[in-house]
C-alpha cells in the first residue's frame, strides 16, 4: 500500500516539476518580450522627444515672425528667404516623421501597445507648420508684388495706409484709431 502511495507522490512530483519548468519558461519568454518591448518603446519615445523639441523650436521661431502688414517693402525679400529656410528645415524633419511612424507601427503590430497617437500628433504638427510657412511665403511674395506695383499707396497720407486683402481687394487702415475701411479716406 505504501509502495502505491510512493509511486503516486513521485508521479505528482514529476508533474509538478514539469509544470514548474513550463511556468519558468513561460515567464522567461514573457520577460524577453517585455525587454524587447521596453527597448522599442524607449527608442520610440526618444525619437518623439527629439522631433518634438525640433518642431517646438521651429514653431517658436515662426510664432515670433512679424506680421506681413508690419513689414516694409525692403524687409520682405529677407523675410521670404527666412521663411524658405524655415520651410527647408521643416522638410528635413520628414525623414524623422516617417521613421517614427514606422517604429510606432512596428511597436503596435508586434507588441500590441498603442503608441501611434503621439506619432500622429507630431505628424499633424509638422503638416500644419509646413502649411503655415508655405502660406507665409506665398503671402510675403504676394505682398512684395503688391507693394512694388501698387501705384495707389501714395494716394493716402499718414495715419492712413492702403492694404490689399487676401481676396486682392484694397482696403484702408487708420493707424491713429486702429480701424479699417473699404472706402478711400477722402470719400
Amino acid at each position: 500500500h505504501s509502495d502505491l502511495t510512493l509511486r503516486k507522490v513521485r508521479r505528482h512530483v514529476l508533474q509538478l516539476t514539469q509544470h514548474w519548468k513550463n511556468a519558468n519558461n513561460n515567464v522567461q519568454y514573457r520577460l524577453n518580450i517585455l525587454k524587447r518591448t521596453q527597448t522599442a518603446v524607449e527608442e520610440l519615445r526618444r525619437k518623439c522627444d527629439r522631433l518634438h523639441a525640433h518642431l517646438l523650436e521651429i514653431e517658436l521661431a515662426y510664432a515670433h515672425k512679424p506680421q506681413i502688414k508690419a513689414l516694409n517693402s525692403e524687409q520682405i525679400p529677407a523675410e521670404i528667404e527666412q521663411a524658405k529656410h524655415l520651410l527647408a528645415t521643416l522638410m528635413s524633419c520628414k525623414t524623422s516623421i516617417d521613421d517614427i511612424q514606422q517604429t510606432a507601427q512596428t511597436v503596435e503590430n508586434e507588441y500590441d501597445i498603442h503608441v501611434i497617437n503621439r506619432a500622429q500628433e507630431l505628424n499633424q504638427r509638422w503638416e500644419h507648420s509646413v502649411g503655415s510657412v508655405s502660406q507665409r511665403i506665398q503671402s510675403l511674395q504676394d505682398s512684395l508684388k503688391h507693394t512694388t506695383s501698387d501705384i495707389y499707396s501714395s494716394s493716402v497720407e499718414y495715419p492712413w495706409q492702403r492694404a490689399i486683402a487676401v481676396n486682392k481687394i484694397p482696403y484702408y487702415i487708420n493707424h491713429s484709431d486702429q480701424t479699417t475701411s473699404w472706402d478711400h479716406p477722402k470719400m
